[in-house]
C-alpha cells in the first residue's frame, strides 16, 4: 500500500497543469513512436535497405523544407494563439504565408535536386513534381494543427490526428510496395494528409487566403529569430541524412534513420517537457525556478531509466529491423542515448530562455550545436559513419556545461535545488515502495 506522503505526491503530478499536459505530449510522443517503430519493421521488411536510405533521404528533405517554410509560425502559435482576441487573422496569415513559401521552396529543390542527392525517378515527370509538392503542403499542415491543438491545450485530440497518422502509415506501404523508395515516401506523406483533414474536421477552423501585415510584423519579431534558431535546433537532424547519401551511400542513411528513430524515444521526454513548460508563458523569476525544477526533476526520472535500457539492448531493438541494422547501427545508437541527459539539459534552458524572451541566446545556443554536429560529422563522416554519434555527445555536452554554469550563476542555486528535488523524489519513490 501506498504511504501517504507518496499518494500525495502522486496526487499532485495528477493536478498540475504542467505535468498532465507534459504527460499527455510524452504520451503522444511514445505511441508515435512505438508506431513508427512498426513502421520501420514493416518498411525494413518490405524495401531493400537501399530503397528505404533513398526513401528516409526524400523524407529528410521535405521535413527540411517545412522546417523552412514554417517562418517560426508553429512556435508563435503556441505562444499567441491562447492570447489573441481575433484567432482567424493570425491564422489564415499563418498558412497563407507557409504555403507560399512551401510551394517555392519545393520547386527550387525539385530543380536543383539530382545535384546532390538520390531521387526516386519519378520525381523526373510533371506528375511527380505535382504530388511531391502535395506531400510538402500536407507535411506542413500537420505541423501547424499540431501547434494549435497545444496551443489549445487540446492533447486529446492531438493524440487523435497522430494516432490516425500512424495507423495510416503503417497500412499503406503494403498498397505502395511496387513503386519502391516512392512508395515509402506516399505511404508516409498519404498518411499525413489524412491526419490533416481529420485536424481540420475536430478544429471546425475555415481558413481564408489572407496575410495581414501586422501579424507578419508582431510573429516576426517574436518569432524570427526562433525561426532561426528552431531551424538550427532541428535542421541537422533533417541535414544528415541528405549527407550521408551523398558523402557514403542511401544504405548508411537508412542505418542512421533508424537508430535515429529509435534515440527518439528519449529525445521526446524533453521535448515534450519544455514545450509545456514554455506554453506556460511569462513567469516571474520565483515560480520560473521552481517550474525548471519541477520539469528537470520530471524529465530525468523518466529519462535515465530508458537511457539504461537504450544502452543495454540496442543491439535487440536494432535486430528487430534486421540484423544488418544491429551489425551497423547499435554502437552509433548508443552513443547518441548516451547524449540525450546533455540534450535534455539544453532543451530545458532553451525552453527557458524562450519565455524570458532571450531569443538571440537561443539562437546562440542552437547555432552552436547545429554548426559543431554537422561540422565535425561532416569532417570526419568519410572516415567513420560513428563520427554522427562522437560529434553529437561532445557538441551537446560542451553546450549543457555551459547552460549548466548559466543556471547556476544566474538563478544563485535553482539546479542544485534541482538535484536536491530529484534526490527527494527517487528517495520518496523508494520510501513509498518499501
Amino acid at each position: 500500500m501506498l504511504q501517504k506522503p507518496l499518494h500525495d505526491r502522486l496526487m499532485l503530478l495528477v493536478q498540475d497543469k504542467l505535468y498532465t499536459k507534459s504527460i499527455w505530449q510524452i504520451a503522444d510522443s511514445i505511441m508515435l513512436t512505438g508506431m513508427g517503430f512498426f513502421f520501420w519493421m514493416v518498411i525494413t521488411h518490405l524495401y531493400t535497405v537501399t530503397q528505404v536510405g533513398i526513401a528516409s533521404t526524400m523524407i529528410a528533405s521535405i521535413e527540411l523544407l517545412v522546417m523552412l517554410s514554417l517562418l517560426g509560425f508553429d512556435i508563435a502559435l503556441l505562444h499567441y494563439l491562447p492570447r489573441s482576441k481575433d484567432q482567424s487573422r493570425l491564422l489564415n496569415t499563418a498558412f497563407s504565408l507557409t504555403i507560399l513559401v512551401a510551394c517555392a521552396s519545393g520547386l527550387v529543390f525539385l530543380l536543383l535536386r539530382q545535384w546532390f542527392i538520390p531521387s526516386p525517378a519519378i520525381l523526373s515527370t510533371s506528375t511527380g513534381w505535382l504530388t511531391f509538392l502535395v506531400f510538402l503542403l500536407f507535411n506542413l499542415f500537420s505541423n501547424l494543427f499540431a501547434a494549435i491543438f497545444i496551443a489549445r491545450d487540446r492533447m486529446r485530440s492531438l493524440f487523435a490526428k497522430d494516432m490516425t497518422f500512424s495507423l495510416a502509415k503503417l497500412a499503406l506501404p503494403f498498397l505502395f510496395v511496387g513503386l519502391g523508395a516512392f512508395g515509402i515516401l506516399s505511404s508516409w506523406m498519404v498518411a499525413a494528409g489524412i491526419a490533416s483533414a481529420l485536424s481540420l474536421f475536430i478544429l471546425k477552423i475555415h481558413i481564408r487566403p489572407a496575410i495581414h501585415r501586422d501579424i507578419i510584423t508582431r510573429v516576426f519579431r517574436f518569432g524570427l529569430a526562433n525561426y532561426v534558431a528552431n531551424f538550427l535546433a532541428r535542421g541537422p537532424k533533417w541535414i544528415l541524412p541528405l549527407l550521408i547519401a551523398s558523402i557514403i551511400d542511401p544504405a548508411h542513411t537508412a542505418y542512421f534513420y533508424v537508430a535515429w528513430t529509435l534515440a527518439g524515444v528519449l529525445f521526446m521526454i524533453p521535448v515534450s517537457v519544455s514545450k509545456t513548460l514554455l506554453s506556460a508563458g511569462k513567469l516571474h523569476t520565483f515560480e520560473l525556478e521552481r517550474q525548471v525544477q519541477k520539469a528537470l526533476l520530471f524529465t530525468f526520472l523518466l529519462l535515465i531509466p530508458a537511457v539504461i535500457l537504450m544502452l543495454i539492448f540496442a543491439d535487440t531493438f536494432l535486430l528487430l529491423f534486421g540484423k544488418a541494422y544491429s551489425v551497423e547501427a547499435t554502437r552509433l545508437l548508443q552513443l547518441v542515448s548516451l547524449a540525450s541527459i546533455p540534450f535534455a539539459i539544453n532543451t530545458i534552458a532553451i525552453a527557458v530562455h524562450n519565455i524570458q524572451k532571450r531569443i538571440w541566446t537561443v539562437l546562440l545556443i542552437n547555432g552552436a550545436i547545429a554548426i559543431g554536429f554537422v561540422g565535425f560529422s561532416t569532417i570526419f563522416l568519410s572516415s567513420s559513419f560513428l563520427a554522427l554519434g562522437y560529434s553529437f555527445i561532445l557538441v551537446h555536452g560542451i553546450v549543457a556545461i555551459f547552460s549548466i554554469l548559466g543556471w547556476r550563476r544566474e538563478t544563485g542555486g535553482a539546479l542544485a535545488n534541482a538535484r536536491n528535488a530529484l534526490k527527494q523524489g527517487l528517495l520518496s519513490l523508494r520510501g513509498g515502495s518499501a
